[in-house]
């Protein structure tokens, strides 16, 4: 059996059986030129990016340069501040330093590059600067200090107060201290002051010897009130030299009126006279004087039956211990008052006579055998216990290179009596007797002190 004959048909297969060729403008070697001119267009631009980023990268790195050698500007001058407040700073001080100004570089590095909070920044550099014009504030006031000698601690009153005043400002005054920070940098001093616990249940002989423990004092309380901070001294009499001295001047005008003796001629305050005296003016003390005075005194000057000094807390004010102030300081004036007056007419010389009594006889005695050199016994001669003793009687002493001794008389005009070492106490006690211008003294023996009156 023959296979059927196939035939082509009319079918029309298109596009597809007949592809129109592809057209290229230029022909080819302009499109691959095209390609190319894109491709540089983009490497130029990245270049040029790159540049510019490269340049940036230099301008910002120049600018971060910039402003690390001005924060670093800032840490030096404020490091340089605090040194010239305390130039010869602590080891520990020192660190403290470095610590603030390592803080302040941070701080200004932070607020430039605005890599820290502006508010935050700025209140760091605000305590940061407190700190400063605070140890500033301290350097003042330590020179300020400086003008005037601070006392020994022998000289301060003993009392816990002003005992830590005197330690706080020996530790200023001699660069002595450290200084800390709490947490919200407010600068305290750290310093040694007295251990008054300690100092009061013992003695102690050398300064050295004194118990100190550690103490701390934030800077700022030092300037609440400068009246504060001095601490007392020990109170002498000197303190109220002039005082006593205008007391006693004002009481010298009416002294003579007290008067009741005579010598050589001129009225005479005598012991007795003094004693009366003495009471009428401790009856008429002012309060004002045992209010401000009183326990100073007391405490620092008076001494009990055995010679020591009363010291700190033994003041209660008691009547007895007013008194005791009272006559203390009634005896400072009494002592710068003179003793001889007025001369007397022959009348009043004759009215007003001078009586020794016991205690005065004494004294007389005493002088002759204690005081005024005899029998070549005295390997030294303290003249002003001879000058004193004899300046009590109204006498004076005088050398004379062609006389043995010393010449005494009784004021600036009295006939001279002469007292020497090689001579016993008996004839220089005669001697003194012939310049009162009384009768002889006899050493040994009990007299009737009535007989002493002067001639």
């Amino acid at each position: 059996m023959a296979l059927p004959r196939v035939t082509p048909g009319t079918y029309n297969y298109g596009a597809y059986a007949n592809p129109t060729p592809i057209k290229y403008k230029g022909g080819l070697g302009e499109g691959l030129a095209g390609l190319m001119q894109a491709g540089g267009q983009v490497i130029k631009a990245k270049k040029d990016q790159e540049k510019a980023e490269d340049e940036k990268a230099k301008k910002d790195a120049a600018a971060l340069n910039k402003i690390k050698m001005d924060a670093l500007d800032s840490q030096l001058k404020y490091k340089n501040a605090l040194y010239k407040a305390n130039p010869n700073p602590s080891e520990q001080t020192q660190n403290s330093y470095n610590e603030l100004a390592d803080l302040m570089y941070k701080t200004e590095l932070g607020l430039r590059t605005n890599s820290i909070d502006f508010n935050e920044g700025s209140n760091m550099k605000t305590k940061l600067n407190n700190v400063l014009n605070i140890s500033q504030s301290v350097t003042e006031w330590v020179k300020d200090k400086a003008k005037s000698d601070l006392p020994s601690i022998t000289q301060i009153r003993e009392s816990d107060k002003d005992f830590k005043l005197w330690s706080r400002d020996k530790a200023l005054t001699t660069g002595n201290f450290g200084v800390s920070y709490d947490e919200d940098y407010n600068p305290y001093i750290e310093y040694y002051e007295v251990d008054f616990d300690k100092y009061m249940s013992s003695s102690y002989k050398n300064v050295d010897d004194i118990p100190m423990k550690k103490a701390s004092m934030k800077m700022s309380d030092i300037f609440d009130d400068k009246n504060l901070y001095q601490p007392d001294v020990k109170y002498s009499w000197e303190t109220d030299e002039a005082s006593i001295n205008k007391y006693a001047a004002d009481l010298t005008k009416n002294a003579k009126a007290f008067a009741t003796g005579a010598r050589n001629g001129y009225k005479y305050l005598t012991d007795n006279d003094i004693n009366r005296w003495k009471t009428t003016l401790i009856n008429d003390f002012s309060t004002d004087i045992i209010n401000t005075r009183g326990k100073q005194i007391y405490e620092d000057v008076l001494v009990d039956e055995n010679g020591e000094r009363y010291g700190y807390g033994s003041w209660q004010g008691t009547a007895e211990q007013i008194n005791e102030v009272k006559e203390a300081f009634t005896n400072k004036i009494l002592e710068k008052i003179p003793r001889v007056y007025d001369k007397l007419s022959k009348d009043e010389e004759g009215a007003v006579v001078k009586q020794f009594g016991p205690e005065e006889i004494d004294k007389i005695k005493k002088l002759a055998i204690n005081i005024l050199p005899h029998n070549k016994q005295a390997a030294t001669i303290d003249m002003n216990k001879i000058v004193s003793g004899l300046q009590e009687f109204g006498l004076t002493i005088e050398e004379d290179p062609d006389k043995p001794g010393y010449q005494v008389r009784s004021g600036g005009t009295g006939k001279m009596f002469t007292i020497a070492p090689n001579s016993s106490a008996e004839k220089n006690l005669i001697s003194i007797t012939n310049a009162l211008g009384i009768p002889p003294i006899d050493i040994t023996e009990d007299m009737e002190f009535s007989l002493y009156k002067r001639k």
